[in-house]
Protein backbone atom coordinates (compact mmCIF):
# COMPACT_ATOMS: atom_id res chain seq x y z
CA UNK A 1 0.00 0.00 0.00
CA UNK A 2 2.56 2.35 1.20
CA UNK A 3 4.83 1.46 -2.46
CA UNK A 4 0.92 2.62 -4.75
CA UNK A 5 0.79 5.80 -3.22
CA UNK A 6 4.65 7.02 -3.46
CA UNK A 7 4.22 6.00 -6.92
CA UNK A 8 0.79 7.99 -6.55
CA UNK A 9 2.76 11.00 -5.81
CA UNK A 10 5.49 10.81 -8.03
CA UNK A 11 3.23 10.76 -11.30
CA UNK A 12 1.41 13.43 -9.54
CA UNK A 13 4.79 15.35 -9.42
CA UNK A 14 5.72 14.92 -12.59
CA UNK A 15 2.46 15.80 -14.04
CA UNK A 16 2.27 19.05 -12.67
CA UNK A 17 6.14 19.42 -12.95
CA UNK A 18 5.91 19.19 -16.82
CA UNK A 19 2.48 21.94 -16.66
CA UNK A 20 4.25 24.38 -14.84
CA UNK A 21 7.40 23.83 -17.34
CA UNK A 22 4.50 24.14 -20.40
CA UNK A 23 2.80 27.25 -19.06
CA UNK A 24 5.53 29.29 -17.91
CA UNK A 25 8.43 28.37 -19.85
CA UNK A 26 8.07 30.87 -22.63
CA UNK A 27 7.76 33.70 -20.04
CA UNK A 28 10.91 32.53 -17.95
CA UNK A 29 13.85 32.05 -21.00
CA UNK A 30 13.44 31.61 -24.18
CA UNK A 31 14.27 33.62 -27.59
CA UNK A 32 12.86 36.96 -28.58
CA UNK A 33 12.70 37.83 -31.88
CA UNK A 34 10.28 40.60 -33.69
CA UNK A 35 6.90 39.37 -34.98
CA UNK A 36 4.36 40.78 -36.78
CA UNK A 37 0.23 41.00 -35.72
CA UNK A 38 -2.08 39.73 -38.25
CA UNK A 39 -5.07 39.77 -36.29
CA UNK A 40 -7.00 40.30 -33.09
CA UNK A 41 -9.87 39.33 -31.37
CA UNK A 42 -11.93 40.61 -29.03
CA UNK A 43 -14.92 38.40 -27.86
CA UNK A 44 -17.95 37.49 -25.16
CA UNK A 45 -17.35 34.22 -24.44
CA UNK A 46 -19.87 32.85 -21.95
CA UNK A 47 -18.03 29.69 -20.16
CA UNK A 48 -21.09 28.90 -18.30
CA UNK A 49 -24.71 29.92 -18.37
CA UNK A 50 -24.49 32.30 -15.71
CA UNK A 51 -20.57 33.36 -16.13
CA UNK A 52 -19.13 35.74 -19.07
CA UNK A 53 -15.84 37.18 -19.81
CA UNK A 54 -14.00 39.58 -21.89
CA UNK A 55 -11.87 37.83 -24.00
CA UNK A 56 -8.65 39.46 -26.03
CA UNK A 57 -6.80 37.35 -28.26
CA UNK A 58 -3.60 38.34 -30.97
CA UNK A 59 -2.61 36.23 -33.99
CA UNK A 60 0.92 36.88 -34.98
CA UNK A 61 3.50 35.68 -37.23
CA UNK A 62 7.42 35.04 -36.24
CA UNK A 63 10.54 33.64 -37.68
CA UNK A 64 12.24 31.10 -35.68
CA UNK A 65 16.18 31.56 -35.55
CA UNK A 66 16.32 27.52 -36.22
CA UNK A 67 13.46 27.23 -38.85
CA UNK A 68 13.16 28.00 -42.40
CA UNK A 69 9.78 29.38 -42.63
CA UNK A 70 7.77 31.27 -40.19
CA UNK A 71 5.42 30.18 -37.74
CA UNK A 72 2.03 31.67 -36.59
CA UNK A 73 0.90 31.79 -32.85
CA UNK A 74 -2.08 32.94 -31.00
CA UNK A 75 -2.06 34.08 -27.31
CA UNK A 76 -5.05 35.73 -24.88
CA UNK A 77 -3.42 39.44 -24.07
CA UNK A 78 -4.47 41.78 -21.29
CA UNK A 79 -6.43 44.69 -22.55
CA UNK A 80 -4.06 46.87 -22.62
CA UNK A 81 -1.66 45.27 -24.72
CA UNK A 82 -4.66 44.60 -27.07
CA UNK A 83 -5.43 48.17 -27.17
CA UNK A 84 -1.56 49.24 -27.72
CA UNK A 85 -1.05 46.62 -31.04
CA UNK A 86 -1.99 47.54 -33.96
CA UNK A 87 -3.23 45.00 -36.96
CA UNK A 88 -0.18 44.49 -39.05
CA UNK A 89 2.57 46.01 -36.33
CA UNK A 90 5.37 44.76 -35.08
CA UNK A 91 5.60 43.23 -31.24
CA UNK A 92 8.19 41.05 -29.84
CA UNK A 93 7.71 37.50 -29.25
CA UNK A 94 9.33 35.24 -27.03
CA UNK A 95 9.35 31.47 -27.35
CA UNK A 96 10.88 28.20 -26.40
CA UNK A 97 10.98 24.79 -28.30
CA UNK A 98 10.43 21.85 -25.98
CA UNK A 99 13.30 19.38 -27.67
CA UNK A 100 11.60 16.09 -26.57
CA UNK A 101 8.09 16.75 -28.96
CA UNK A 102 9.71 19.68 -31.15
CA UNK A 103 6.38 22.07 -30.26
CA UNK A 104 7.15 25.85 -29.67
CA UNK A 105 5.59 27.49 -26.88
CA UNK A 106 5.39 31.41 -27.87
CA UNK A 107 3.77 33.99 -26.19
CA UNK A 108 3.90 38.24 -26.98
CA UNK A 109 7.05 38.98 -24.33
CA UNK A 110 4.82 41.22 -22.08
CA UNK A 111 7.42 41.90 -19.41
CA UNK A 112 8.14 45.68 -18.49
CA UNK A 113 11.60 46.04 -19.29
CA UNK A 114 11.38 44.62 -23.03
CA UNK A 115 7.28 45.99 -23.67
CA UNK A 116 8.38 47.75 -27.02
CA UNK A 117 6.63 47.64 -30.55
CA UNK A 118 8.25 48.42 -34.12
Amino acid sequence: MRRRETITLAVIVVALGYSASMTVGANVGGTVVTGQVIGKREAIEMPLADTWRHVFEISYRYQPDDQPYPAIGRHPVDQALYEQLHGEGCTLVRYWRVSLIGVPITSPDTTSSTRRFC
